[in-house]
């Protein structure tokens, strides 16, 4: 995950990700906790991140029993992408994405009535 300052991308260490995740729940990722640091401002350590993510994770309604982190490198994720962790080897898994079946879109309430309005109009002889 790339981020940018003033359009150039952020100084190296400048981003920290933490992941939460459920290790029994196969490694399931409930709660990813990016911080930026932008020149000028105050640096935080990896406890100060890992402690935002809990409290974020708590504010946004998720329950955080029993989560463990896992701080990332910013470049091991991506936020278009799938993840778990591997409980074992405490590293992220990309997971492959599987296409959902497309949906059949329903024609609108007021064209269903247009349709059988004018299917009655002529079964009547009218136009």
């Amino acid at each position: 995950m790339n981020f940018l300052y003033n359009g150039k991308p952020a100084p190296p260490g400048a981003t920290k990700v933490c992941v939460l995740y459920d290790p029994e729940d196969d490694g399931r990722i409930v709660h990813v906790h990016t911080v930026t640091t932008f020149p000028g401002g105050r640096a935080v350590d990896e406890k100060e991140v890992e402690r935002r993510a809990f409290i974020r994770a708590k504010a946004a309604g998720r329950s955080t029993e029993g989560l463990k982190a896992l701080h990332v490198s910013p470049s091991d994720i991506s936020p278009s992408m799938r993840y778990r962790v591997d409980v074992e080897m405490a590293k992220l898994i990309e997971l492959m994405l599987t296409a959902k079946p497309a949906k059949q879109a329903k024609p609108a309430k007021k064209a269903q009535r247009r349709v059988k309005k004018t299917a009655s109009r002529k079964k009547k002889g009218r136009r």
